[in-house]
């Protein structure tokens, strides 16, 4: 409710009668989802928007503060790098991560046989804290690299968009993490949220979601500040 206080008067008050008059949905104007510069999900603000092939937008959030993205945190310097096998999206971040030239990939297959190898679910929901740092420690070892890149899921969202006039959009929410190899421990956090934004009774494709999520991950690290 609190972004249909925020949109002119004049769309609120048409709004407003369409409701009431009983006409069909599409007679009202439709309000894109990343027309404001902060999302409907507190304290996110988005950092990219993709159009999608059939006109949906895919938004990529990350933390915000004052309504303005905060800059990315400090990642330890190390050009070697392992990612954390998980979906396709670690596939585009591994991709993206190599071609901008400032780090050496260990890609997600080849974790994913060490991990194989050492008998260490890729599932990183079944691992408790402890396990975690084993396995990522395990990583190091086998990869020979300096940082461990992995994302944990935090679940998805829908909102049908009806009441503030905006286009239906399925948020997931995601804890990106930096394990040093040297330290031994998580040293980089951030959070990332994915917004899918329909048009109509289309979604943009899962590739499409994918390679969005996977690149604003890798942009979010190359843009970091080296400690």
């Amino acid at each position: 409710m609190t972004k249909i206080n925020l949109l002119p008067r004049g769309i609120l008050l048409f709004g407003t009668t369409v409701l009431l008059s009983g006409c069909v949905a599409a007679a009202a104007p439709l309000i894109p989802l990343f027309t404001a510069a902060t999302v409907g999900l507190t304290g996110f603000t988005v950092y990219k928007t993709v159009q999608s092939a059939n006109g949906g937008s895919i938004g990529i959030a990350f933390p915000s503060v004052d309504g303005k993205e905060s800059p990315p945190a400090p990642i330890p310097k190390g050009r070697r790098a392992a990612i954390w096998p998980g979906d396709p999206v670690e596939v585009y971040f591994a991709q993206k991560l190599e071609a901008s030239g400032g780090f050496d990939v260990t890609p997600p297959s080849r974790v994913s046989a060490v991990l194989q190898g050492a008998k260490i679910t890729s599932d990183i929901e079944q691992l408790t804290k402890a396990e975690r740092v084993a396995a990522f420690k395990a990583v190091c070892r086998a990869s020979n690299v300096n940082l461990v890149f992995a994302r944990q899921k935090l679940g998805s969202s829908f909102d049908a968009g009806f009441f503030k006039l905006s286009r239906s959009n399925t948020t997931n929410k995601n804890n990106l993490m930096g394990f040093s190899c040297a330290q031994g421990s998580v040293v980089w956090r951030e959070q990332m949220a994915i917004i899918v934004e329909d048009l109509g009774p289309k979604s943009p494709a899962a590739d499409e979601v994918n390679k969005a999520a996977g690149e604003g991950w890798a942009e979010r690290v190359i843009n970091a500040p080296k400690m």
